[in-house]
């Protein structure tokens, strides 16, 4: 729900430890079935943490069904010719042969065909998966220092975290800095090999563009999922600091993602993800994320450098900008 400041609140929840991160189990209960929960009102609305946290139960449903068929009938007039009629003259017309399209005409538009799979392609080599204490969270490398954002409560207060990259490697982090007022986190690994994301600096995301969201959900690793972006400027009460400036999406987001990207049909990273509001416990469509302006000034306080962003040309190609 919502104070008459316009902030929603509700209980602070931190995310759902995996057992041992990666392996995601079904664990059966005694109790058979389990029954339809209660309706719920906007009162229990909870604002749920998404970082790492308490056991997971994986209820997996298979929902199979009878289609009918959408084929229409064969028709029983079939109109025949008899023997010896003449067919009317049928008038054949050849289609002229197109002359050859010039190199300017065969330029689509920036990922025109599918976007979400393009800007997957592009971010996937700089997304990782954070580890600590048996939980997951998620995070992005985003300058050639070896940097990574994150979201602060996926760090917690460890020193020390270890990060897991696409091809299945793992290197220790160290804890550059965190903080809690935004839910930002700075994290720095050996830089050799990793290539950073492109950020969208400078540009406010439009309400109803394509934001994609990639992290480890429930710990499964590199999780591409894409909605639009829902609204601007989102505040949110969590654990009793109230957040402002957030992006909020309805790009599935879930526990695990805290600290993974959100990023433009452009492959930019526009925002990095902290939480979600939700009654079922799972993914509502109402997902928030820390504009990348703010994350990237408080990681410059921690680290004293910033990077530069990425502006796409007319072929949809980045090109980096002096910020």
């Amino acid at each position: 729900m919502a104070n008459q400041e316009g902030i929603a609140t509700g209980r602070s929840w931190r995310d759902l430890p995996l057992s041992p991160p990666g392996v995601t189990s079904v664990i059966p209960t005694s109790r058979g079935a389990h029954p339809l929960p209660p309706r719920q009102t906007k009162a229990n609305h909870r604002l749920r943490w998404l970082g790492s946290g308490a056991a997971l139960t994986l209820a997996v449903v298979l929902l199979l069904g009878l289609v009918p068929s959408t084929s229409a009938p064969l028709s029983s007039d079939v109109a025949a010719t008899s023997p010896g009629t003449v067919a009317p003259d049928v008038a054949v017309t050849v289609p002229e042969t197109p002359a050859t399209p010039s190199p300017e005409s065969l330029i689509a538009a920036p990922f025109a065909d599918e976007p979400v799979a393009d800007v997957a392609e592009a971010l996937l080599n700089t997304v990782v998966q954070i580890e600590r204490n048996g939980g997951v969270g998620s995070g992005f490398v985003y300058d050639d220092q070896g940097h990574i954002l994150t979201a602060a409560h996926v760090v917690g207060g460890a020193g020390e975290v270890r990060v897991r990259f696409a091809d299945g490697s793992f290197r220790v982090g160290q804890v550059v800095g965190t903080d809690t007022s935004q839910d930002v986190a700075v994290i720095v690994v050996d830089p050799r090999g990793l290539v950073p994301a492109p950020l969208a600096l400078g540009e406010d995301p439009r309400v109803g563009q394509l934001s994609v969201a990639i992290g480890s959900p429930l710990g499964f690793q590199q999780t591409v999922t894409s909605g639009v972006v829902s609204a601007e400027d989102r505040s949110l009460r969590l654990s009793g600091t109230v957040v402002r400036n957030l992006i909020q999406t309805d790009a599935a987001i879930n526990s695990g993602n805290s600290g993974g990207p959100l990023a433009d049909r452009y492959g930019r990273i526009i925002g990095v993800n902290i939480a979600i509001a939700t009654r079922s416990g799972g993914s509502d469509g109402l997902g928030f994320a820390v504009p990348i302006e703010i994350a990237i000034d408080i990681a410059e306080d921690f680290t004293g450098s910033r990077p530069a962003g990425a502006t796409p040309d007319r072929f949809g190609n980045l090109v980096e900008t002096v910020g």
